[in-house]
């Protein structure tokens, strides 16, 4: 009789994506208590031939489980298997702090083939630290000073582990950074898939700091307006290519800019991505849009400004219909 080692997925109820079974968000707090879960069951062929007998438990004493670090913000699909994904050495024990990690299980004797599982442990901002902010001169446009954000003694690298978000950071004044888990992840082979609920750390942390006045130089208030069209997408249509592209000048309007104008999405559909000429796409593959459905999402336009006008920047709400 020949088994063939095959996971319990249902085990596990921290699946993010039903296109893909093989990639979980675990909460830290739950992290020991569900990697200790596991089940393995063995798909048997009888010596004669006969139907599969699926749904045999496996003794753990006929598999190992090794641990290994991630390449952070990656996801499996059906053309990469999750091992690809693993970097560094074996772990020594199962992980419990936030991170990406790979599983890689293998069958002893008389149980064969291998498994793996990638997930990342989601931690929570409140055991993050970040750094007391300097102070900066206004110089007329968006000051973004460099953050030391640390986890555990590890400084963590925006855009990978958190995104920042400014409020009140062009003129003279208080100015709050907004520090959350980066939503972005890709699959191994390296096509972006926005998925917002994967946040390697859950919850929010602000800091704050001083803008100075420029006492040798002034600029004038930015007249920016932007707001969002209503977009129209036919499902056929995205049925067919797998998705599609609206131009920045159907999908924005942007009045009285005075310097170069670029594009953000902070927040939304999954199935929305904006690119920083605000060319919309939207996406079929990277999920399910049914005919009927509405998508949003939040984008900042930003006015970089010029040498006499303020930078501005506005948050606006994008809706696709799919007709």
């Amino acid at each position: 009789m020949d088994c063939y080692l095959a996971r319990a997925k249902s085990d596990w109820q921290y699946n993010i994506n039903p296109m893909n079974g093989n990639y979980f968000v675990i909460p830290q707090a739950k992290a020991k208590a569900v990697l200790g879960s596991l089940t393995l069951r063995a798909n048997c062929s009888p010596a004669d031939g006969g139907m599969l007998h699926d749904g045999t438990k496996v003794a753990a004493k006929y598999y190992s489980v090794t641990y290994y670090r991630a390449k952070k913000n990656a996801v499996e699909d059906n053309m990469s298997p999750a091992s690809a994904a693993k970097t560094g050495k074996a772990l020594k024990s199962m992980p419990t702090a936030a991170g990406s990690y790979v599983m890689i299980i293998k069958g002893k004797s008389p149980y064969y083939g291998n498994d793996s599982i990638l997930f990342d442990i989601q931690g929570s901002m409140s055991d993050v630290k970040i750094a007391k902010v300097a102070s900066v001169r206004e110089n007329g446009k968006e000051r973004k000073p460099h953050l030391t954000v640390t986890y555990k003694g590890t400084e963590l690298k925006e855009g990978v582990d958190y995104e920042v978000e400014y409020k009140n950071n062009v003129k003279a004044g208080t100015a709050t950074a907004i520090v959350t888990g980066a939503p972005v992840v890709t699959n191994v082979r390296g096509d972006v898939r926005d998925v917002d609920t994967a946040r390697f750390f859950t919850g929010s942390k602000k800091v704050t700091f001083r803008i100075a006045k420029n006492p040798n130089r002034t600029w004038k208030a930015n007249p920016m307006k932007a707001t969002a069209q209503s977009i129209t997408v036919k499902a056929n249509k995205l049925i067919k290519r797998g998705n599609v592209k609206v131009s920045s000048g159907n999908a924005f309007k942007v009045s009285g800019d005075k310097g170069a104008v670029t594009y953000k999405k902070i927040s939304g559909s999954g199935l929305i991505s904006v690119s920083s000429k605000g060319v919309v796409t939207v996406m079929q593959h990277a999920g399910f849009a049914f005919k009927g459905d509405t998508l949003t999402a939040k984008v900042r336009v930003s006015d970089k400004g010029t040498s006499k006008y303020y930078a501005k920047s506005q948050v606006v709400t994008l809706k696709v219909k799919i007709a």
